[in-house]
């Protein structure tokens, strides 16, 4: 059981609200924990099923629990204690950032920084402190971000990208719609997706396109994907196909992606888009 369900049921406890008692005292039994649990250490009564309200929990119990959960605000570093910093948002966030792409004299890559405010830190000595560009280009494969200038000319060629100002980021799959980046992504005056044409890219862009809702935005497929698709050999299943069409009934900028995909019932990642 995660830390973060752990703590719902302890709130709920402390709340008097009913709990399901076998999985709340299973996930006790798999801490592990130097004290072990004994029938008396939770005194319970039934309410409906198999849901009970917890009356009782032995004192140094319960302090084991709330030091294992740790508090709902509890920072990274705070987790680490209990060996849970997973279970935590990590404090600040970065991107890879190409400024000025558009302009190959000018244009070179810089690691940026984000605090939980969305302020941007810039490295020392950066001549570029602030993006000119208009647009962001966000290409999630490192190997495309590394080759960007054979990216950008097969993006042009047969996407139909044609930004004139843009930055390109380095997406990191679902890195890049970080709350931290909101305030910079917002910023831009479109957005351009260079991403897998699978589930996990429209995932991606649905949850760009969440954050930064008044930011229009382009989910770049090369034209000719029906040629892609058909030669890649293996078939998704229903159940990822159907959670395909379902974001592209929801998004309008991703049906095409989504009925690509519905036609062929085939997915393909963007590196293969290198070798055209």
């Amino acid at each position: 059981m995660s830390v973060a369900r752990l703590r719902k049921i302890l709130a709920n406890i402390d709340a008097g609200k009913p709990i399901n008692l076998s999985s709340f005292l299973n996930s006790i039994e798999s801490l592990n924990l130097k004290e072990r649990i004994k029938s008396d250490d939770v005194k319970f009564s039934k309410v409906k099923g198999d849901k009970y309200r917890v009356t009782y929990i032995k004192p140094s119990l319960m302090s084991s629990l709330r030091a294992y959960t740790g508090d709902e605000q509890a920072s990274r570093i705070t987790a680490a204690a209990q060996n849970q910093s997973h279970s935590q948002k990590v404090i600040g966030s970065y991107l890879n950032i190409l400024l000025s792409a558009h302009n190959s004299d000018k244009s070179y890559p810089v690691f940026i920084s984000f605090d939980t405010d969305g302020r941007v830190t810039y490295p020392p000595n950066t001549p570029l402190t602030k993006t000119g560009s208009c647009d962001l280009l966000i290409i999630e494969n490192v190997q495309l971000f590394l080759f960007w200038h054979r990216t950008v000319s097969f993006l042009r060629a047969r996407c139909g990208f044609d930004s004139t100002s843009f930055d390109i980021a380095l997406g990191r799959g679902n890195e890049i719609s970080n709350t931290y980046h909101k305030k910079f992504l917002s910023k831009y005056q479109t957005i351009y997706l260079c991403l897998d044409i699978d589930l996990g890219g429209l995932m991606i862009a649905k949850n760009l396109i969440n954050l930064v809702p008044g930011t229009p935005y382009q989910f770049l497929m090369p034209d000719n994907i029906d040629n892609y698709l058909s030669r890649v050999v293996e078939q998704i299943d229903l159940k990822t196909l159907n959670d395909i069409r379902a974001i592209g009934l929801q998004h309008p900028g991703l049906f095409n992606a989504s009925r690509a995909i519905s036609k062929h019932i085939k997915t393909i990642e963007q590196e293969s888009f290198l070798h055209d």
